[in-house]
């Protein structure tokens, strides 16, 4: 697994993830703006899957460093999707 798909799957949420959540405190970016509420959230849901980022369920179980710790990129999706917006 190459390393660069974690942080692009990391940083999609940090760009994109507050679109979704129940707060909403950074302004909704242009491309976005002529979209409806649920095509922005279908848009952006896409985005955050592992899929999109390349990734795969069987990519789950590997390692990722992260500053000095090794952590498997289960945890660090969990993490990200808990930061989602609660229904």
């Amino acid at each position: 697994m190459q390393s660069n798909k974690v942080i692009k799957l990391i940083n999609t949420y940090q760009r994109l993830g507050h679109l979704i959540s129940n707060t909403e405190p950074i302004k909704t970016p242009k491309q976005y703006r002529s979209l409806g509420r649920l095509d922005i959230e279908k848009t952006v849901e896409k985005h955050l899957t592992l899929e999109f980022n390349g990734l795969s369920q069987a990519d789950l179980g590997n390692d990722f460093m992260i500053y000095t710790d090794n952590m498997k990129v289960n945890i660090i999706y969990k993490v990200l999707k808990g930061h989602k917006r609660r229904k």
